[in-house]
């Protein structure tokens, strides 16, 4: 506990609204404390966890799928008026966040009308000018600007805080993918990754990677639909995401870090967080070769990744990154320029260009003066540019040739600041000048324009050129943040290591640093796993007990407490020996072809070895130094002959003896291989591999010492290539002599052992053909799993298809293996000539299903049987055997007479068709068909010319972010679709197939899928896409076929459908909806009566989300569902506790809620008593809603559509019971809304109150939705978009409304503008106070009572000492004398709303304030929200008499002094005096003498105040020396001696001891909040509360060196099991300050008035809550909060007694927290 006195400190509170901030500036406006409300994100992002997390997260929760923290959304903030001066930066969540700025053209403020005014004369006046200037002057140059196409840039920096190397790094495949922020479709862009070192340089493979920055590049920008989605991903990292960017305006940068919640290493299962299940992962692959699990990749899993996992444990931070704003994109700088005030007038152009093509353009741009006068400094040529709106930026980019370009120039900029416009030059070449850098053929010049500054005019002024009558100019930029160049700060962390070896040890010493208490050098034998750590004092350290001849490295961190510094640069060094080695032993000899291998054990202290060998009975030895390798393996000898060797070990301190001999002899080894077909192969004699093939430079030479790259084509098994590495290249190139047709290949790998044939996984293949000037010209390439390997007799090969073509003149195929298979080899490669018979099959047939014939009966018949013998018969292999039979086979049916069937009846399913509605889902059609991954299934299909229909495979029971695999485009005609494995899934691995097609042609699609009952099914399937054009007769007779086929299938299948059998499921299709379940679920009770309801059912939900959110009108007869995208509920792996979640493209449900979604009922069969509909519940309501919220408040706005759901019965919307009233969430809402205290409420059904009340005021019967129907068509429209999320709710609320809803709005915690308040004034006052609406409140206006009519009265207000604690109750009685219609009370404290109760009492406890008059009037709300005017206020006095002993002074008084001496001198506390039996006395003057380490002193006070509540007593307190008269704080002093004058004779004093403590919120503005700047609270660096801190302020009555203060919170606790929720009452995690008050004269009272800051730990805070956090409750912080004031009876003490504490009050939603700022006075 903090709790020291700080002299001379007086504080206050600025606050300004706050939340999770994304690109905002915010800046101290006064010096009062004063709140405002949270503004709209520009970009969201959602954790993984976050579950877009937010990685990211969303942010996110585990209700939501954690790619997405989503965020996740983040919010920006509001602001009093525009920052021009902060630097802009990323929001480090484990330091100080830092506050970046905010996006132009949000939350700036409005002039006062006295400005207005001047500010309209004076343009008044310029426009005067400007016309004379007109007249005069020749006419201006006209600009025509129009709208331009435009790409932009998506910039991640990823700080690397682990020590590894480039070569590492890059095997972790950390990668960026970027897709449309709606869709989630990917979108193409160029990506381009860099590695860098601390010095912003690139990495060399052995360098430490400082940071990595990924860029995305090429994106569409410009335009409301540039938003876009970024996942970045890693092996064993948190899957970082942001869901929302916008490239509108400019281009983003974002910054994220591996020791931060956003990109953390460790997070091996992909569930979003790194937690004890990674540990035991990986924990439980200890010593595997696992490389899920070797995060460091030194190729085992060992105790380094268990550290990378434990510290990935203890990270801590929100999972969410600031998007900063980089370079404005051209299109908007194009549509922000000002033609009129652009004055072009003195300026040249060249051929027919305007000043827009200085943004939009590639090719240079000439200017000159239009009177071709010379450019100088004396006469610049002068290029403006003026803007309607100001610019952010921070930098200027100027490309110009680098031959004829600008050589000098000034920027001339018009900047805001403070109101006004501020001209300033910046001349290149001085320090703003950051850089002048070349690049194809050109300089670009780069400008820092200091700080980020907000742009009105900029002017280029140039003055030198190469001719000096030209400037020519390519392209400019204007960039408001940028990236560091270094990514680590050099004074930040320990410089100028050094690693001195010495024996068993290596001595370190660096530069030593300020401000730190120690340093930890961390240091191991590998780059990647410096896990051993020590710690020092000093900046020296000798670290023993290493081994010998093993390389350490070693980083050094400087510590303060728990905080450590950036890794300095990393150092090495090699303990060495004091001697030589001893000689080797266990000498070991390996025969082989040709080949002998020789062996030994280490030698301790051994550097390296050196070899010799000779053919034995020779005298010549030939030596061999091999390092510290301790075996060789020798090639080109003779099989039969014998050899010797021996072996010396060597150090630096010299070498061994040599080592006994050992001896072998080679021999020949045969192999045997398999038979390959030799019908159709090409002749080795026409291919030639290539010698600088990849594998030629991989090599495992210990196991083919005599490796020839052309042993490949040699016919011999016994000899083969084995690779050396599995990470590198093992690409085989073969050139053929002439072009050939092919479409497979035949490759052999290492034969003797099958492994080395079955161990293999997957191919890429690529073919070229060679041009008339020959070179080679890539065909095609196929990256494929391997499917066709032929085993017989332990020999084995495997068939790998290529791009058929008849002109292949050059083949490269690249082979890899399963995970821990052995390595990758190949003994012989085979080429084979194209077989036509496939292509004879296909043309049996006239259409591309293959269900009608070419040709007559007789004609099929005689080519069916000699296609059918050519198959069978020949010694030449085929892909597809079976197939081609088939095929046969159906042909043959079909000449018969038989009929096949195709499938029909697709439609066109497009989310760009559904971007008027803005709201998009799925584009998933169903086909019936299962298939396992690495599986092959046969398509037959008829496709309209130029259309593209595409099959998507998914994976049953799929991870929420990888369940989905890429699209692959249908031919008409045979397709063989070879099913990719999405993901590494622990269960069965495959599952459906989708079709896909957005075209005008879908009734001319036609499909015949092929499943052969094994690795692919056919699975049950209804499809109602034709709902509305079907009777009810034809519907029932479609449902009643799929219930017969899904019973018959069930039963079929009985023993074969678990939970994660790719065979149990189905597809239920809707107009609306898409259901992919398990069939067995849906199985269960299954009628066709049953589920007809079910679908009415889900017509119902369709029909009330969309016309909630403005997608249909309200008219339910006439509704049909207009989209094309759908929304698709799947069964899918859930993660973390939940059982259900929404992830854009589709929701997720668990098993055991599966099959509830066939059994709903529609609202037409709702009884009479019902209080609940049969619309499946809250949850699937809650999931589409977050599909289809288009406010961005996670868990808030999405449950209006829960609640529209819930509330739904098909008529006026009020006979059933919402979530509000059964969970009685009215209470807190009314409490919230009465304290009226800034900040959204962080409980997140009570802030759902305030969107739904807005339904419950204006929604009548006819229209049961019509509010909210409106509301979001305008938001969609984009209307009122300039403005900040809150201003723009209320502005188009009060629209819809018709009403001025500023107080409803403002009660609600949000801080409008005075623009948005002179906006609403416009509309009619609401007289409700809509507010106190409850769910009755909309019955009673229906039903047309509740309308209370009477009298209220305030009976009395009365206050009483508190039993059982210290202070006094306030308890005030009223009545109102029609009660029965009165919804409750609102309580009023000296004018300001404080409580709301529902009875005809309200108790306030006022602990123990002194001195205070308190005024208190109520005013009731009826039960339609009608508010009654307040009563007349009635006061009331609090007042403490705490008599002073009168045994511990003697008194005296002569004439009317009284002087009053403490006995033996000693000191007693004393805080005023009280006079009994006198009248009239209206003041006293008191003289007290205090004794301060025996320096006697006196005070002189007047006291004036009388606090007595009878006219018979004169009570006065003291105040501090020096204060006014109307301070009326009470200061305690110590005194020996007090003298009074003017006191009547025979007046009875007595002597008022020490004040209670008390303890109290602030009750103007925020009391929690984030402090916005650093604040200091002591006289070094290191007392300081970190800007960003959440903390709770307040004020104390006490002795800082006896109080503490602790708050406490009221938490919502769900137990995710059951979904139940419980309060739990705990401290919060912090700890407390008290800023003590020195008086003028330097003396600290006993008892200090003072303010209090409890700063919250929110490390521990989240560990507490994680466990109870999901999709209803993404909040760690809790619902309420009060905070208690102990005493303690020594300064030592921690356990103190209570002494006061306040009133619970509610505490802010962390997205909307205010901001705090403390200043010094």
């Amino acid at each position: 506990m903090k709790r020291n006195a700080l002299p001379c400190l007086v504080l206050a509170a600025v606050m300004a609204s706050s939340s999770v901030p994304s690109v905002y500036a915010e800046e101290t406006v006064n010096d009062t404390v004063s709140a405002q409300g949270p503004e709209d994100a520009a970009d969201t992002e959602t954790p993984s966890d976050a579950p877009e997390t937010d990685a990211t997260g969303s942010d996110d929760n585990t209700n939501h799928a954690p790619s997405t923290p989503e965020g996740d959304g983040e919010q920006n903030q509001d602001h009093e008026k525009e920052d021009t001066t902060e630097v802009p930066s990323v929001e480090t969540p484990e330091e100080t966040p830092v506050v970046p700025p905010i996006e132009e053209g949000e939350g700036t403020t409005v002039p006062s009308d006295d400005v207005k005014d001047e500010e309209e004369k004076q343009e008044e006046a310029e426009e005067k000018e400007e016309v004379k200037e007109e007249e005069t002057e020749e006419e201006k140059t006209v600009l025509s600007l129009t709208a331009v196409d435009s790409t932009s840039t998506i910039s991640v920096r990823i700080h690397m805080d682990y020590p590894l190397t480039k070569e590492t790094v890059e095997k972790q495949n950390i990668q960026m993918s970027v897709s449309n922020a709606y869709t989630r479709e990917e979108v193409p862009a160029s990506i381009s990754i860099a590695y860098l070192d601390e010095t912003g340089n690139e990495c060399g493979n052995d360098d430490l990677v400082a940071a990595i920055d990924i860029v995305a590049s090429d994106l569409p920008a410009g335009t409301a639909d540039s938003v876009y989605r970024i996942a970045v991903t890693g092996d064993g990292y948190r899957t970082y995401t942001y869901n929302e960017l916008s490239l509108e305006e400019y281009a983003k940068i974002i910054t994220i870090g591996t020791k931060e919640s956003t990109f953390t290493l460790g997070d091996v299962n992909g569930d979003g967080s790194v937690n004890q299940e990674d540990q035991q992962l990986v924990e439980a692959a200890l010593g595997t070769d696992n490389d899920a699990y070797d995060l460091n990749k030194d190729g085992t899993v060992n105790i380094v990744d268990i550290s990378y996992v434990n510290r990935g444990m203890m990270v801590q931070g929100t999972g969410k990154a600031v998007a900063q704003n980089g370079a404005m994109v051209s299109r908007a700088i194009v549509q922000n320029i000002d033609v009129d005030k652009t004055d072009l007038s003195e300026v040249e152009i060249a051929d027919d260009k305007n000043i827009a093509d200085l943004f939009t353009e590639t090719e240079a741009i000439t200017f000159s003066k239009k009177d071709s006068g010379e450019i100088s400094p004396e006469a610049p040529l002068e290029i403006p540019i003026a803007f309607n709106e100001g610019v952010a930026m921070s930098e200027v980019q100027i490309a110009t040739p680098a031959n004829g370009g600008i050589e000098y120039f000034n920027l001339v900029l018009e900047v805001e600041e403070d109101g006004k416009a501020v001209t300033e030059t910046i001349p290149y070449g001085k320090l703003t000048v950051a850089a002048r850098s070349a690049r194809d053929g050109e300089n670009v010049l780069v400008v820092n324009l200091g700080s980020r500054k907000v742009v009105k005019k900029i002017t280029i002024q140039v003055t030198k050129t190469e001719d000096n009558e030209t400037a020519v100019i390519k392209q400019v930029a204007f960039v408001e943040s940028t990236l560091a160049k270094a990514p680590e700060a050099e004074a930040a962390k320990p410089q100028n290591v050094t690693a001195t070896a010495g024996t068993k040890s290596v001595s370190l010493s660096w530069d030593a640093m300020a401000n730190v208490t120690g340093y930890k050098v961390y240091y191991g034998t590998t780059q990647n796993g410096m896990t051993q750590v020590q710690t020092t004092g000093n900046n020296r350290i000798t670290i023993s007990g290493l081994e010998n001849l093993k390389k350490y490295y070693f980083v050094v961190v400087g510590t303060s407490g728990e905080w450590e510094s950036a890794t300095s640069a990393m150092v090495s060094a090699t303990p060495l020996p004091d001697s030589r080695p001893v000689a080797p032993t266990t000498l070991q000899v390996t025969s082989m072809d040709s080949a002998l291998r020789f062996s030994w054990a280490k030698s301790e202290n051994a550097m390296g070895y050196l070899v010799y060998y000779r053919e034995k009975g020779t005298d010549q030895w030939i030596s061999s130094d091999v390092g510290d390798n301790n075996s060789l393996t020798v090639g080109n000898l003779t099989n039969g002959v014998t050899y010797e060797f021996c072996v010396e070990a060597y150090n630096q301190a010299g070498v061994s003896p040599r080592s006994e001999l050992a001896e072998g002899a080679p021999k020949s080894q045969t192999i045997n291989g398999p038979a390959l077909p030799t019908e159709n192969r090409i002749s080795n004699e026409l291919i030639t591999v290539r010698s600088d093939s990849g594998a030629a430079g991989n090599v495992n030479w210990n196991e083919t010492p005599n490796f020839n790259i052309k042993h490949v084509l040699d016919g011999n098994y016994s000899t083969f290539w084995q690779s050396g590495a599995y990470w590198k290249d093992q690409s085989f190139t073969f050139d053929f002599a002439e072009p050939q047709s092919m479409n497979y290949m035949i490759y052999v790998p290492r034969q003797g052992d099958l492994s080395y044939t079955t161990g293999m996984r997957d191919y890429s293949v690529t073919t070229y053909r060679k041009t008339a000037d020959g070179k080679y010209e890539k065909i095609a390439t196929i990256n494929a799993n391997i499917t066709a390997k032929v085993t017989k007799d332990g020999t084995g090969y495997l068939v790998l298809e290529l791009p058929e073509s008849n002109d292949i003149s050059r083949v490269r195929v690249n082979v890899g293996q399963w995970e821990g298979a052995k390595a990758v080899t190949l003994s012989e490669a085979a080429f084979y000539h194209l077989d036509n018979t496939p292509a004879e099959i296909a043309d049996l047939f006239s259409n591309g299903t293959f269900t009608e014939l070419k040709y007559s009966k007789e004609e099929t018949f005689e080519k069916v049987e000699a296609l059918r013998s050519r198959v069978e018969n020949t010694n030449a292999f085929y892909l597809n055997k079976d197939m081609m039979l088939r095929e046969l086979n159906d042909a043959k049916a079909l000449a018969e007479g038989s009929k096949l069937a195709a499938q029909t009846g697709f439609q066109s399913r497009s989310t760009a068709a559904d971007s008027a509605y803005g709201q998009t889902a799925s584009v998933l059609q169903p086909l019936g068909v299962v298939a396992s991954s690495g599986s092959d299934v046969v398509i037959y299909a008829d496709i309209p010319a130029g259309e593209t229909v595409t099959i998507v495979p998914t994976q049953y029971y799929g991870n929420h972010n990888a369940w989905k695999g890429k699209g692959i485009q249908l031919q008409s005609g045979r397709n063989v679709i070879s099913v990719e494995q999405i993901a590494s899934v622990s269960s069965e691995k495959g599952g459906a197939l989708y079709l896909t097609y957005s075209g005008s042609h879908a009734d001319e699609i036609s499909l015949r899928i092929i499943t052969d009952n094994n690795t692919s099914v056919k699975t049950p399937m209804l499809e109602l896409s034709d709902w509305y054009e079907l009777s009810e007769s034809a519907r029932k007779e479609k449902i009643s076929a799929y219930v017969a086929e899904v019973n018959a299938y069930v039963q079929a299948n009985s023993n074969r459908l678990g939970q994660t059998s790719i065979r149990n499921h189905t597809d239920i299709a809707t107009p609306s909806f898409l259901l992919s379940i398990p069939v067995k679920e849906v199985a269960n009770v299954l009628t066709t009566e049953s589920l007809y309801n079910a679908i009415l059912a889900w017509e119902d939900v369709s029909y009330v989300v969309n016309t909630t959110q403005g997608i249909v009108g309200g008219d339910k007869d006439a509704y049909q569902y207009p989209m094309e995208s759908r929304q698709n509920i799947r069964y899918i792996r859930m993660f973390g506790s939940a059982f259900m979640y929404a992830a854009g493209d589709h929701i997720g449900i668990g098993y055991g809620s599966a099959g509830d979604l066939a059994k709903g009922t529609p609202v037409s069969m709702l009884s009479g008593e019902a209080d609940t509909n049969g619309l499946y519940g809250w949850g699937i309501a809650h999931e589409i809603g977050h599909n289809m919220d288009k406010l961005g408040r996670t868990e808030i706005t999405n449950n209006l559509y829960s609640l529209m759901v819930q509330s739904y019965d098909g008529g006026d919307m009020t006979s059933l019971t919402t979530r509000l009233e059964s969970e009685d969430r009215y209470s807190a809402i009314f409490q919230k809304v009465a304290e009226a205290r800034p900040g959204a409420a962080n409980n997140v059904f009570v802030q759902l109150g305030m969107y739904w009340q807005l339904h419950l005021a204006y929604d009548n019967a006819d229209a049961p939705m019509d509010f909210y129907n409106q509301f979001f068509k305008l938001w969609k429209s984009g209307a009122y978009s300039g403005n900040d999320y809150d201003n723009r709710v209320a502005l188009i609320a009060s629209e819809v409304a018709q009403k001025d809803l500023t107080e409803f709005f403002t009660r609600w915690g949000m801080e409008l503008t005075e623009s948005t308040k002179s906006k609403l004034k416009s509309y009619g006052e609401e007289e409700r106070a809509i507010w106190y609406l409850n769910d009755n409140s909309r019955r009673n206006r229906l039903e047309g009572t509740g309308v209370a009519n009477g009298t209220l009265t305030l009976d009395s207000v009365t206050a009483t000492n508190s039993v059982g604690s210290n202070g006094q109750d306030v308890t005030l009685t009223f009545s109102h004398t029609d009660g029965e219609n009165i919804l409750g009370y609102e309580i009023l404290k000296g004018g300001k709303s404080i409580a709301f109760t529902t009875t005809g009492t309200f108790t306030e406890h006022i602990g123990t304030a002194n001195n205070t008059v308190l005024t208190y009037s109520v005013r009731a709300v009826d039960k339609q929200g009608n508010i009654s005017e307040a009563t007349e206020t009635q006061q009331v006095r609090i007042s403490y008499d705490n008599v002073l002993d009168a045994g511990l002074y003697d008194l005296s008084q002569s004439g009317t002094t009284a002087t009053v001496t403490m006995k033996n001198d000693k000191a007693q506390s004393v805080s005023g005096i009280k006079l009994t039996g006198v009248s009239d006395v209206e003041s006293i003057t008191a003289v007290l003498t205090t004794n301060v380490d025996g320096v006697s002193k006196e005070t002189t006070l007047t006291l004036t105040q009388n606090m007595a509540n009878d006219d018979s007593t004169f009570k006065a307190y003291f105040t501090k020396p020096g204060a006014n008269a109307e301070d009326s704080r009470i200061w305690t002093y110590d005194i020996t001696k007090l003298e009074l004058q003017n006191v009547p004779e025979g007046a009875s004093l007595q002597l008022i001891g020490a004040v209670n403590d008390d303890v109290a919120f602030l009750q103007d503005g925020a009391a929690i909040g984030r402090l916005r700047e650093a604040y200091q609270w002591g006289d070094t660096s290191e007392e300081v509360i970190p800007a960003g801190s959440l903390v709770i302020v307040g004020t104390y009555v006490g002795d800082p060196r006896y109080n503490y203060v602790q708050v406490n919170g009221e938490f919502t606790v769900r137990d995710l099991a059951t979904g139940t929720e419980t309060k739990e009452t705990r401290p919060i995690n912090g700890e407390t300050y008290l800023l003590a008050e020195v008086p003028a004269d330097g003396e600290v009272s006993l008892i200090s008035n003072g303010m209090f800051i409890y700063v919250i730990n929110e490390e521990a805070e989240g560990d507490l809550q994680n466990e109870h956090v999901d999709c209803d409750h993404p909040s760690s912080l809790p619902d309420r909060i009060q905070a208690v004031l102990y005493r303690t009876d020594n300064i030592s003490e921690t356990d103190g007694r209570i002494t006061a504490q306040t009133m619970w009050i509610s505490s802010p939603d962390a997205d909307s927290m205010p901001s705090i700022s403390l200043e010094h006075q």
